[in-house]
């Protein structure tokens, strides 16, 4: 993730809970909850984007170490372990309407020279 000039990928999934969607960014240890999936993935969206631009800043001030401390901070392990279990009951029911949606985020890297 921490390449020069370019785009880095996030795993990102959905879940639904307690009659909210809550939306997860496990690279990144970001997380969202909403009233509906599209609102929870739009919210989360903004939530990267936003999070990347602190972490460019932070670069461009010169503090590579806290930057890249930011970029490899990640989910906590029963995050991973429910990502891991969506994509599992998505490849077992692949096809199916499921609860659970998963996506990957291809973003320009807070370290891109611009």
């Amino acid at each position: 993730m921490s390449q020069h000039g370019r785009a880095i990928k996030v795993r990102c999934f959905i879940h639904s809970s307690e009659g909210l969607y809550v939306a997860h960014c496990i690279d990144l240890g970001l997380a969202c909850q909403a009233e509906s999936m599209q609102e929870a993935r739009e919210k989360l969206d903004a939530m990267i984007r936003d999070y990347l631009l602190r972490v460019s800043e932070i670069a461009r001030d010169g503090d590579m170490k806290a930057a890249q401390q930011l970029l490899n901070r990640k989910s906590p392990t029963s995050i991973l372990a429910l990502y891991r279990y969506c994509q599992l009951r998505i490849a077992i029911h692949s096809g199916v309407e499921s609860m659970f949606r998963t996506w990957r985020e291809s973003l320009q890297s807070p370290f891109a020279t611009q």
